[in-house]
């Protein structure tokens, strides 16, 4: 065998062992396919805050309003976008409100919404998903504004 060939062959066998070196390390939460990631791994709490932006109809009924409606298809665009509002004075929650009810105003698929409201809900987590007609456990709204229509 050349000095070369030894060389590749203990190349070869280094590379395999760190590849499957997480395997043989100590037994992790998860498993799949040897994730020590923390987002795959870590207890959950058992509830879920998130603010969002809600379209309101005369009747009550509610509207989520997505992504789009902020200019965006990423959600987590959106979500930093919404998660500056409670964090804001409150001339610009007031300014930031009135910006998107006029911009809903525009567009014909919002013309049954009255009202935008924007609000931090936080749901049970694992209730939410048996049933996700459930109001949440706990609703604070930081911003009200009308609609305006012709």
């Amino acid at each position: 065998m050349t000095r070369a060939a030894i060389v590749q062959y203990l190349a070869f066998v280094g590379v395999g062992a760190i590849v499957i070196s997480p395997a043989l390390g100590p037994v992790q939460r998860d498993d799949f396919p040897l994730s020590p990631f923390a987002m795959f791994s870590d207890d959950k709490d058992a509830n879920t805050t998130i603010t969002q932006a809600i379209g309101v109809r005369a009747d009550r009924s509610e509207l989520i309003l997505g992504p789009s409606t902020f200019g965006t298809d990423e959600v987590l665009q959106a979500k930093e976008t919404l998660a500056r509002v409670p964090r804001s004075p409150r001339k610009a929650q007031q300014d930031f409100c009135r910006e998107l009810a006029a911009k809903l105003a525009s567009q014909p698929r919002f013309a049954s919404l009255t009202e935008v409201e924007v609000r931090t809900v936080t749901y049970e987590t694992l209730a939410y998903f048996a049933d996700p007609t459930r109001p949440p456990t706990k609703k604070s709204v930081h911003v009200r504004c009308g609609v305006p229509r012709p």
